[in-house]
């Protein structure tokens, strides 16, 4: 959808807060998700599920991460094309993340999330659990981090889209609910997928032929630090000359996972 106004905009955050969740079409040029999908095939696309699991399973900083049986978490080097800010600093993106998450939010992790062909459904997770007891509480309070995926090929029912459970992002943390009932949605190159941080969702069964990857960039209030997921990996990895390249706007966007990429010693391990 091409956001022209500020009703659509408010239309959108409102179903995001509704549901939990909003696709936002033909959003980024085919042309930059292309770019972005070949630089990701040079770096690892020869790589084997099994060749995934073994660097998930070095000690120390690691920049894999496995998240499913066949699935990986992958924090890509932010070097061209992945370092262009129309991708992370999207004029459209941003204007619904001001609606839901306020003035002053950051970027938070930059990662990319991979399944490979014959990958069982993934487990039903939130990003996040809700962070005030009780539950009754976090059902009436705004979002403290917004996930916006976004795919590097398209994605159809067969390939393992992302399923969402809609309004779960409202219910308590120990809340179950039937895989049947999952929403999945198609994505084609150029789209996008906002998640609320609390939604349950999970990676649905990839039954193609071929490696599904989906950038996950995250954003959150000033106030929110991920430590659950990033207690011992660094969120990005921002070469610092690609940092020094960028607007004192965009710089200040990153300026929080830069700081702490820097206290945990810059590039993980490969």
């Amino acid at each position: 959808m091409r956001i022209s106004s500020t009703v659509e905009i408010r239309d959108l955050a409102s179903h995001l807060s509704k549901d939990g969740y909003v696709i936002l079409n033909a959003v980024f040029p085919p042309s930059l998700i292309d770019r972005l999908h070949e630089a990701y095939l040079a770096e690892y696309g020869s790589m084997s599920s099994e060749q995934m699991a073994a660097k998930c399973a070095a000690t120390g900083q690691n920049r894999f991460l496995k998240v499913g049986d066949g699935r990986y978490e992958i924090a890509v080097t932010m070097k061209p094309p992945f370092s262009d800010p129309s991708l992370y600093a999207n004029e459209l993106t941003a204007s619904v993340l001001q609606q839901a998450l306020g003035d002053g939010y950051q970027l938070s992790s930059f990662t990319v999330v991979v399944s490979y062909p014959g990958s069982p459904m993934q487990h039903i997770h939130r990003d996040h659990s809700h962070l005030f007891e009780p539950d009754g509480i976090c059902g009436l309070l705004p979002p403290h981090a917004i996930n916006v995926a976004i795919p590097f090929a398209d994605v159809d029912l067969k390939s393992g889209p992302t399923g969402v459970w809609p309004g779960s992002h409202r219910w308590p943390n120990a809340a179950s609910c039937d895989p049947s009932k999952a929403v999945s949605t198609r994505l084609w190159r150029g789209d996008c997928m906002m998640i609320d941080y609390r939604t349950l969702h999970a990676g649905m069964p990839n039954l193609g032929d071929c490696v599904r990857a989906i950038l996950y960039i995250v954003y959150a209030r000033g106030w929110f630090f991920d430590v659950r997921n990033f207690s011992n990996r660094n969120p990005l990895d921002l070469p610092i000359e690609e940092y020094d390249k960028l607007a004192p706007a965009v710089q200040s966007l990153l300026s929080r996972v830069r700081m702490s990429q820097l206290r945990m010693g810059g590039t993980e391990k490969e």
